[in-house]
């Protein structure tokens, strides 16, 4: 866009000039605000959220769509652990777990805190909300005592405290099941205890690590729950029985360091961090899908899109990146014909992109083949997509706005302005199309 709104100025003996690579990377999107290393993120339960947490003491809401920060919270006096969403019935909340010994409830529309749970001035590495709707359950752990408290968070209290760890929690994890049913514990005493959170009484040791446990996760099958695991270059699965609860080994899997995260996508694609790189795994079979790089610095927390097509991760240096997930071995990142001024996430997974070949292209962003081509008259086109209609608006140097759907690539209207169009973009209820031109700036009701 830079190089596209300055290309009139540019000196005619400038003869070579950079483009955009066709080979695409995975990088999508960066996220930048903290100023120090991130140590957890969050996904809200429609996907549409990120939380951040930072040992700069703040934490950050995103929009995924837009990559904007939304709020940045701030009444924490120590660093952030833990992050965790939860939808009521009438808000969306968000807790956050901080070394400065509090459990903080805020209201993630408000961008306020609502509650705090004191941990009575010990640090909180963990907190995780039971999947349950009927009541709002936190589970925490801390340093130095090895317990775990199941909070009301309404009613402000603890209601149970487990205690058979001999050494700190790291990471706590409620199966996916609606009763949500079991809590899962990884624990520096090298072990992982499952819970029966209903009856809160311990159902199994797991014993086979041989180093501190850092990070434990549950898929989120209900009928066939696997439980995955790290510690000291190791990742280990469990396949859990359903009828019993009790896990048994599957994989043994190695690594290059520890992974201090895990995420389970809804399809069973496991995601461990692996010091700068993140790594992706099919659980049930036990196979490495690949390896997804575009960090220079050690990856501290990693997730997963709530549609799977992308990985977040968060590093010791406050970057916040979006990379696209591993689809499998043979994939390939799409590719565009020509440099390309202007790309747009359409609905349904499609990328619109245009540049310097008259052709708008069209590209299912999952399984990667063009879908179509919109011609056009000019090149260098700009574009926006309308969020209310799902019409593609392009705009360039030939001083017109066209309306297209990207459905059929049918022109649907065409607008005349005064000046070459450098930017456009719609509002967020899709009642208004802005443009930036040559001359200055314009509004249109849609």
């Amino acid at each position: 866009m830079t190089k596209r709104n300055f290309a009139e100025h540019i000196p005619e003996w400038v003869r070579i000039r950079p483009h955009v690579d066709k080979e695409w990377g995975p990088f999508i999107q960066n996220l930048e605000g903290h100023s120090s290393r991130v140590d957890a993120l969050a996904i809200s339960t429609d996907g549409q959220l990120l939380a951040s947490g930072s040992v700069d003491k703040t934490i950050r809401i995103w929009d995924l769509k837009s990559g904007t920060c939304l709020h940045t919270l701030t009444q924490h006096t120590g660093w952030v652990d833990s992050v965790a969403f939860w939808n009521g019935q009438r808000k969306r909340i968000l807790a956050s777990g901080s070394a400065d010994g509090t459990i903080r409830i805020w209201d993630v529309g408000e961008g306020r805190c609502i509650r705090t749970l004191r941990n009575n001035g010990s640090a909180v590495w963990s907190i995780v909300f039971s999947p349950r709707q009927d009541k709002c359950v936190l589970a925490s752990s801390g340093i130095s005592d090895g317990k775990i408290k199941i909070w009301d968070v309404n009613a402000g209290i603890v209601m149970h405290t487990l205690a058979e760890h001999s050494s700190n929690v790291k990471s706590l994890a409620f199966s996916p099941a609606k009763s949500g049913r079991l809590l899962a514990s990884a624990s520096w005493d090298s072990t992982i205890r499952i819970w029966d959170a209903d009856e809160n009484t311990a159902i199994q040791t797991l014993t086979y690590h041989n180093d501190e446990v850092w990070a434990g996760t549950f898929s989120s099958s209900a009928k066939n729950p696997i439980l995955a695991s790290g510690s000291k270059q190791k990742l280990k699965i469990w396949i859990v029985d359903p009828l019993t609860y009790h896990c048994t080994c599957l994989h043994t899997l190695k690594l290059d360091s520890c992974p201090v995260s895990l995420s389970f996508s809804e399809n069973g694609q496991l995601a461990c961090t692996d010091n700068i790189t993140i790594k992706v795994w099919n659980a049930q079979k036990g196979t490495h899908s690949g390896t997804i790089s575009g960090h220079s610095s050690q990856v501290t927390s990693t997730v997963f899109s709530l549609d799977g097509r992308f990985v977040i991760g968060s590093t010791i240096v406050g970057l916040i990146r979006v990379l696209e997930a591993v689809q499998s071995s043979s994939s390939s990142p799409g590719k565009f014909i020509g440099e390309q001024f202007s790309l747009q996430c359409l609905s349904n997974g499609y990328v619109a992109g245009s540049g310097l070949n008259f052709k708008i292209p069209i590209w299912n962003s999952t399984s990667r083949p063009s879908v179509r081509t919109i011609s056009v008259s000019g090149d260098d086109q700009v574009l926006a997509h309308c969020p209310k209609t799902g019409f593609l608006a392009s705009g360039s140097y030939e001083e017109s706005i066209k309306i297209w759907d990207p459905a059929t690539g049918g022109l649907q209207n065409e607008i005349e302005i005064d000046g070459r169009v450098r930017a456009l973009s719609y509002s967020n209820d899709g009642l208004r199309l802005a443009a930036i031109t040559s001359r200055g700036g314009k509004a249109w009701g849609t």
